[in-house]
């Protein structure tokens, strides 16, 4: 059986290749010949040819793929999300709009995608408001303006935050609101990406309170 595009490649590397594509759904799904994972030597299949790789190689790539599943399992996570609001008062009344301002704190030598990342790719960044609650969104989220360039790794252009990233959520206060405390609910979904791997995205769910005044009799 012949093959395309032939050559050896470490240990390290299948590693990367390996969880960028399980990861991030970019894995070659077609039906792939029984010869294909024939020994010696095995073979990993991409889009576009397949690698050959040694038995030595195999190995190391095995285990550090362990080793990072080990890390996976003990709860990494390398991006701290906060919420804080921006109100015009302390109390605030029903239909009135403020702004919560959704915090991410990231750790050097990770990444955060952007809310318009292209499909194909890392996974983009998501903020919603939770459902059943009585607040809802009341314009565009905004974000800071991201990096971006052309990733080898994807073989697309990634955009990406660094260090941190501030994104400003437009509230609207339900007129129907019970007057009080209620909990402002933000959901993010997110992946985050180092040079070496793909963590799986998570969803971080984060809440403030916000103080809703009584409604003022005769206003509508």
């Amino acid at each position: 059986m012949a093959f395309q595009s032939t050559h050896v490649i470490s240990g390290t590397e299948v590693l990367r290749r390996f969880q960028r594509r399980m990861v991030c759904g970019a894995v070659n799904r077609r039906r792939r010949p029984q010869k294909a994972w024939a020994f010696p030597p095995a073979i990993f299949c991409k889009p576009f040819g397949f690698y050959r790789v040694s038995l030595k190689s195999l190995c190391t790539g095995l285990i550090l793929c362990l080793l990072s599943g080990i890390s996976l399992a003990t709860g990494e996570n390398p991006v701290t999300w906060s919420l804080k609001l921006s109100l015009p008062a302390k109390s605030v009344n029903p239909g009135v709009k403020f702004t919560a301002l959704l915090q991410a704190e990231i750790k050097p030598g990770w990444h955060l995608y952007s809310t318009t990342q292209p499909p194909g790719g890392p996974i983009p960044t998501r903020i919603t408001l939770a459902a059943g609650q009585p607040f809802e969104l009341a314009g565009t989220i905004e974000g800071p303006p991201p990096q971006a360039a052309f990733d080898k790794n994807f073989g697309i252009n990634t955009e990406w935050y660094d260090a941190s990233a501030t994104f400003k959520i437009p509230v609207k206060v339900s007129a129907k609101v019970t007057p009080g405390k209620q909990k402002l609910k933000v959901n993010a979904f997110y992946q985050s990406c180092s040079a070496t791997l793909c963590l799986p995205p998570v969803t971080e769910k984060l809440e403030a309170i916000v103080d809703v005044a009584p409604r003022v009799r005769g206003r509508k």
